[in-house]
């Protein structure tokens, strides 16, 4: 991990202030959600922003789908695998999954 996003990972986590302003400097930002605010007195405005914490979430969901479907591939070769594939029909939606791993053996197909 870079030395500064540890050292914001721990301030965040310690619930110190991410940034004093000699780091920050005092200047505003603008979010996604057009909102100016200062970084010095509300870092955590992105975290719990509808706009931009949406976004993130997705993002981290995708990233560890994706990794889980590397590890499967890795594990099992043979497998046909399918991100954000069609598991069926339920209550009369159409259901999703994340990670889709089909084997085939002997002609037969395991979802």
């Amino acid at each position: 991990m870079i030395p500064n996003t540890f050292r914001e990972a721990l301030r965040y986590r310690l619930s110190l202030p991410l940034y004093d302003n000699a780091v920050a400097g005092g200047t505003a930002v603008r979010c996604g959600c057009g909102l100016m605010f200062d970084m010095t007195t509300s870092p955590y405005h992105f975290l719990c922003c509808n706009r931009t914490a949406n976004w993130y979430y997705t993002k981290r969901h995708n990233a560890v789908a994706s990794v889980l479907c590397g590890f499967l591939k890795k594990v099992r070769p043979d497998a046909v695998l399918a991100l954000e594939a069609s598991v069926g029909e339920v209550d009369g939606v159409d259901r999703r999954g994340d990670v889709r791993m089909t084997l085939l053996r002997r002609g037969c197909c395991c979802v």
